[in-house]
């Protein structure tokens, strides 16, 4: 093989990977927390009021309930009440 072909497929393969390894971050998970200082800032999502796709940071983890609820809903004909209790979101 012409060495002119082995340092060309070296520096276009095998650099930009050996580059990526040694500036990659070390990914976060359950046993790995995101840090305190790289937290980013809670939303809140209130059980089945705003249901919405945030995400919690890696290793965290977030509860949110509605302790007791009643809901009213008066169509013309009728009207239905429903009660609920400790509703729940847990998020981690």
């Amino acid at each position: 093989m012409n060495p002119k072909y082995l340092l060309t497929a070296i520096v276009i393969f095998i650099m930009p990977k050996f580059i990526m390894a040694q500036t990659a971050q070390k990914p976060y998970s359950i046993f790995s927390p995101v840090p305190k200082e790289k937290l980013r800032e809670m939303e809140t999502d209130r059980p089945d009021v705003t249901e919405s796709a945030i995400t919690v940071d890696a290793g965290h983890f977030q509860y949110e309930s509605d302790l007791f609820a009643l809901e009213r809903e008066r169509p013309e004909s009728s009207s239905q009440k429903t009660v609920t209790i400790n509703r729940a979101n847990l998020k981690m």
